[in-house]
């Protein structure tokens, strides 16, 4: 597995948009997270392999700012990794890996982070695909 790039932002403040997630959230955590605590968080499952939890968590960021590149980012990656655990029947998630990063370099086209990440796991899916012998797809 490729080590892909988080993206920071110091400055971000809490979003106050409401939506029905936030109740699940709410009960499971244990009461409401700010933005930034969500997005560590999720970045913690990642590197303990709790990709299911991550991706939990960043889909509800994703629904509180829809335009924030960096959770789709997150969500390219959380992709990825699970196409990889996966090996030659991960398809599915490196295709849904692909459209997360294609949101994130549209909401931020001069962000090197994400096409790199993207370029990761267009390699990774190349070798897979390259190995179980579909190699015109490959190429």
């Amino acid at each position: 597995m490729r080590d892909r790039h988080f993206m920071e932002d110091e400055n971000e403040l809490p979003y106050l948009v409401y939506s029905k997630r936030d109740d699940y959230n709410d009960r499971r955590k244990g009461g409401g997270e700010n933005s930034s605590k969500l997005y560590e968080s999720a970045r913690e499952l990642i590197d303990e392999n709790k990709l299911d939890e991550a991706l939990e968590l960043i889909n509800i960021l994703i629904d509180r700012n829809p335009e924030d590149n960096r959770y789709w980012n997150l969500k390219g990656i959380i992709y990825a990794d699970f196409a990889v655990k996966n090996g030659i029947f991960g398809d599915r998630q490196y295709e849904e890996s692909i459209k997360c990063f294609n949101i994130a370099i549209k909401l931020n086209p001069t962000d090197y982070v994400i096409k790199e990440n993207k370029a990761l796991t267009l390699i990774d899916y190349a070798d897979i695909l390259h190995s179980s012998n579909q190699y015109s797809d490959a190429v």
